[in-house]
């Protein structure tokens, strides 16, 4: 069976300059579905440093969730980062709100964008979560370029590929190569796309830029589906009697 879509949530707003900490969040109703995982994605773009930030933190339903992976940092400026993509997961989503906290951010004059992206699939073949980052697939833009995305090894067509885009400020995403999902937008504050793309043996999901930039960052992720025998479907053999054969 398919890995399928259990639930999409997605936001994003301006912060003031001058703040250093806060919160974002968002709702998602997740169907009733076996073996659910959840995926929450916090982006941040602003013209201050914010690769000192101290924390990044992510609740499903008031749920710890665990990073997927290390913050992507990206936008180098005289040698302080001025964005960032942060991926979290979670086992067994239920429905509620999805928060993501930071602090630590510099603070300036210059607003700065936030983005919020959360999906639940189902029927996805166990993961272990405290080995997650090892899995993953990330990328950042050093050189102005056109279109940008990972090569995430999968399998066969039932898996889905998930991966995250996240381009800074001035630029926005004009095309994806799999099915979007979530795309929140801040006029000219950047934007952050989640998508999924069948699977294959090699999957290469990627962006096309409104207009060439260097500031990008790209994450990717493949889910196994379940096996069908997991999922609870009798199975049966049949016995030739010796000295039977057909034809």
């Amino acid at each position: 069976m398919a890995v399928g879509k259990a639930g999409i949530g997605y936001t994003s707003k301006y912060i003031l300059g001058p703040v250093t900490s806060g919160s974002v969040d968002c709702p998602v109703t997740v169907a009733s579905a076996s073996n659910t995982y959840g995926l929450a994605f916090f982006g941040l773009t602003g013209d201050t440093d914010i690769s000192t930030a101290g924390a990044f933190t992510a609740t499903w339903d008031s749920v710890a969730m665990t990073a997927a992976g290390s913050p992507l940092f990206f936008d180098l400026h005289s040698g302080h980062y001025h964005s960032v993509l942060r991926p979290f997961i979670i086992a067994n989503p239920g429905s509620g709100d999805v928060a993501v906290s930071y602090s630590g951010v510099e603070g300036g004059l210059i607003t700065k964008n936030i983005f919020l992206a959360a999906v639940a699939f189902s029927s996805v073949e166990a993961l272990d979560l405290g080995s997650i980052a090892s899995a993953v697939v990330t990328a950042t833009g050093s050189t102005s370029v056109a279109t940008s995305g990972v090569t995430v090894p999968s399998g066969v067509p039932a898996d889905r590929v998930i991966s995250a885009h996240l381009i800074g400020q001035y630029r926005a995403f004009s095309g994806f190569t799999g099915t979007k999902l979530a795309a929140p937008l801040r006029a000219g504050g950047g934007q952050l796309l989640v998508g999924e793309t069948r699977g294959a043996t090699s999957v290469v999901p990627t962006v096309t830029h409104n207009a060439s930039s260097a500031n990008w960052a790209a994450w990717g992720l493949n889910l196994d589906a379940l096996p069908i025998e997991s999922l609870g479907f009798a199975q049966s053999t049949i016995t030739i009697p010796a000295g039977n054969s057909f034809g």
